[in-house]
């Protein structure tokens, strides 16, 4: 399970299970079970969440454009990360950012 957890960890999500699968020597079901029982969570939702992480944490200099910051966070494009901002904040990047910017 670490090696897994390691693997999904150091590509920030942007490992595909079946990936995760050829590099573990495991199954897709015994990825899906032990990622269930130790994480609580599919992996694939694990990686949304690691991509979302790793976008948040991007200093907003590091890129010009949403579109930019969706291609340095592994997205495969910027509707993919607006889908995944408003699923796991309820809100889009843009919004995001305005709504936690400092006053």
């Amino acid at each position: 399970m670490t090696e897994a957890w390691n693997e999904l960890w150091s590509s920030r999500g942007g490992m595909a299970v079946r990936e995760l699968c050829r590099t573990t020597g495991r199954g897709s079901r015994r990825i899906e079970t032990l990622f269930r029982e130790h994480v609580g969570i599919p992996p694939q939702t694990l990686s949304r969440i690691i991509r979302f992480q790793y976008a948040l944490k991007l200093p907003s200099r590091d890129y010009r454009s949403l579109a930019e910051l969706a291609a340095m966070s592994g997205y495969h494009d910027q509707a993919h990360m607006n889908r995944d901002f408003r699923t796991l904040s309820g809100y889009t990047p843009g919004n995001y950012a305005i709504s936690w910017t400092p006053t």
